[in-house]
């Protein structure tokens, strides 16, 4: 096999995608691709099973393949053969290749960009032959067809075990366990929120040394610390208040999939309004950690409470968190036996998921080696 190596400006076109609105082009039919991904589908495409490079904002995935038609916009580019010697697929194949190549490509600091100079002299090496690139891409994809399919097969394990805790809960809510007691929050549940200090005012947050939690440290799902603080002045001066160490905090709004999460608070702390706190009013007769466990159970049906979809854009709000009813034993020592228990399945469901992802990780480093023993060869090799 005779290998020549030419830069992207000799072999390709270099193909810019389209400036495209979801105000003024929304639609159903295909989706708009940038360099970042999917963003939202339009009723027109100008592309079709191609090699889509990121532009601007650049991540470590630059490059992706999107089968189908669909619409490219502004932010990606796709190449196309100058010649009739090389090869489309061959050419997508080996522009995946170069990921991480073209990565090294962006410039900037805040916002990674691709320098377009520098990537037409981005050099791709290439069998003489189009008879054997075909060859070659066809043994590559049969190669990679298995590989995905064990990627799909471990991604699909990894989102059953999502679905561990609820089934656990449902059992309780299904009544399995005898002697078991139906309470609103609000009945057995004292309910805190906080509040920001004047933002225009520095001497509230300059130097604070008051942790102060905002929706996004939500996330943490125990929270030993947080990155937010204000100042004793901006404590007195604003609604914040200290919540109760041990107590669970659920968002109320936020971006994406922050409202109705919910974590457990293990330090002295303030919250703005966008949390709230719930803490048992008689601790001998419900455990905090068996509220905790509960209601991370039942993030879905806590997000379906501003609408059937789950992804209304209305946040909670503390009267309806108050509504929100939990079944629990009405024997303390119970909920302490169900709480190690479940403390236990999440123990070995992050387990899981860790030996998941490695496996997930390791088969997509494997489709990249093969790529590259592949791809990237001297002029002087030969079969």
């Amino acid at each position: 096999m005779k290998i020549k190596t030419s830069t992207v400006d000799e072999l390709c076109n270099v193909e810019y995608g389209t400036r495209v609105t979801r105000k003024n082009d929304g639609g159903k039919s295909y989706p708009v691709y940038g360099g970042g991904g999917e963003t939202f589908f339009i009723d027109k495409e100008n592309r079709n099973n191609r090699v889509v490079i990121s532009r601007f904002a650049m991540s470590k995935k630059c490059t992706r393949l999107v089968k189908g038609n669909f619409f490219l916009n502004d932010s990606g580019l796709t190449l196309s053969p100058k010649r009739n010697d090389i090869s489309q697929q061959y050419l997508d194949k080996i522009i995946l290749a170069l990921n991480d190549s073209i990565y090294d490509l962006g410039r900037g600091t805040a916002q990674r960009n691709l320098n377009m100079k520098q990537f037409r002299l981005l050099k791709i090496s290439y069998p003489t032959s189009f008879d054997e690139q075909e060859q070659l891409v066809t043994k590559l994809n049969a190669t990679f067809d298995k590989i995905d399919m064990a990627i799909e097969k471990t991604i699909s394990s990894m989102n059953n075990l999502k679905n561990i805790t609820q089934l656990y809960f449902n059992n309780i809510d299904e009544k399995k366990i005898s002697n078991l007691s139906e309470k609103n929050i609000g009945d057995i549940c004292n309910l805190m929120t906080g509040g920001t200090p004047n933002t225009k005012n520095k001497t509230y947050f300059k130097n604070g040394k008051i942790p102060w939690l905002v929706s996004g440290d939500i996330n943490k799902g125990i929270i030993y610390d947080c990155d937010g603080r204000i100042t004793e002045l901006g404590y007195k001066n604003s609604n914040a208040k200290y919540l109760p160490i041990n107590s669970v905090i659920i968002a109320l709004n936020g971006q994406g999939k922050t409202r109705g999460t919910v974590a457990l608070l293990k330090i002295k702390a303030t919250c703005n309004q966008s949390l709230v706190s719930i803490y048992p009013k008689e601790e001998e007769k419900i455990n905090i950690e068996y509220i905790y466990y509960y209601l991370k159970s039942k993030y879905t049906q806590i997000r379906k409470i501003t609408g059937d979809s789950g992804n209304d854009r209305r946040g909670l709000n503390m009267p309806l968190i108050r509504k929100i009813k939990i079944k629990f034993p009405k024997n303390y020592h119970e909920q302490i036996i169900l709480v190690n228990k479940i403390k236990n399945i999440t123990k070995n469901v992050l387990k899981l998921k860790n030996n998941y992802q490695s496996k997930i990780n390791n088969l997509s480093k494997l489709k990249k080696e093969i790529l590259r023993n592949n791809l990237f060869k001297k002029e002087s090799d030969a079969a």
